[in-house]
């Protein structure tokens, strides 16, 4: 938000061939864990700055894929604090008249499903499980 408000204001940046900055977003770092009024308020600002924008050009439709991402993480978010709530059918009775956030809550839980999976049937710490050693031969 504060480059694309920068930028509406004005700024200038200069693209390098360097990679200056890099975000992974991890499931445990701030960025993967905003609370729902967070996500709310995200969504909220982006709209507002892709209302600033010409519908047609590039950036307008860069802002858009980004809106989308953050209603579905947004959806996904209000979805599972009404389950928390309330059990699965205040969940279900929350996503009901939202047809546009079902594909998002049914991907982000399914997403979040399988990575459980995954993690289950990791080595645990400590076991490194088997290892290659290479001689200085090779």
């Amino acid at each position: 938000m504060l480059y694309v408000e920068l930028l509406r204001r004005g700024a200038r940046f200069m693209l390098t061939p360097d990679v200056g900055y890099v975000a992974v977003e991890r499931s445990n770092s701030l960025t993967a864990r905003h609370r729902t009024a967070d996500l709310a308020a995200l969504r909220h600002a982006e709209r507002a700055l892709l209302a600033e924008l010409p519908s047609s050009s590039p950036a307008a439709a860069s802002l858009r894929r980004r809106v989308a991402d953050t209603a579905a993480k947004h959806a996904l978010r209000a979805f599972l604090d009404a389950k928390r709530e309330g059990g699965l059918s205040a969940g279900l009775r929350w996503l009901a008249p939202r047809p546009a956030a079902w594909w998002a809550v049914v991907g982000g839980v399914a997403r979040d499903k399988v990575a459980a999976a995954r993690s289950a049937l990791t080595v645990p710490p400590g076991d490194t499980g088997p290892r290659l050693l290479l001689t200085a031969d090779l």
